[in-house]
């Protein structure tokens, strides 16, 4: 790997973590793997890895990608990612997000994305200091580390 490509996937490791820090405080992803913990069941065909860390990682992705994209700008930009965001919640979960809060995470992710691209590390840095500052206590952890089996017991 060149220079160039170690920078990029450096950045593109940098916003995957902005990323993970975003979603372990935003309520309706939270409370949507809360209300939906059998997800913490499925794994992927070799029966490896959990399926919802490899959907999360497809979504990370796909989010990078509509940032780099320079396809849109300004609210395009945002309703882009707000729609994929809540397509994801959507899909994954069946919860239909209602409280607009899919644009605010947009927001933040250009935000984290425009510092990265510009060498800085700001929006980056404060949303690792603020993750563990979770005022909601959820049932389930975040990020789900590992190849745990989960058991429910009712």
């Amino acid at each position: 790997m060149d220079k160039k490509q170690t920078t990029l996937k450096a950045k593109k490791d940098k916003f995957t973590q902005g990323c993970v820090s975003i979603f372990k405080k935003w309520a309706a992803f939270r409370l949507a793997l809360d209300e939906n913990p059998k997800v913490l069941t499925y794994y992927n065909e070799d029966q490896t890895v959990l399926e919802i860390n490899e959907m999360l990682e497809t979504l990370y992705d796909e989010l990078y990608s509509i940032l780099s994209s320079n396809k849109y700008s300004g609210s395009s930009l945002e309703n882009e990612l707000a729609d994929c965001l809540a397509g994801f919640i959507e899909d994954y979960f069946q919860v239909v997000l209602a409280d607009e809060s899919d644009i605010e995470i947009a927001r933040v992710l250009i935000k984290l994305y425009s510092e990265l691209v510009n060498g800085k590390e700001d929006e980056l840095n404060h949303l690792k200091e603020n993750e563990s500052k979770n005022i909601v206590k959820y049932s389930i952890e975040f990020p789900i580390l590992g190849n745990q089996k989960i058991i429910f017991e009712k």
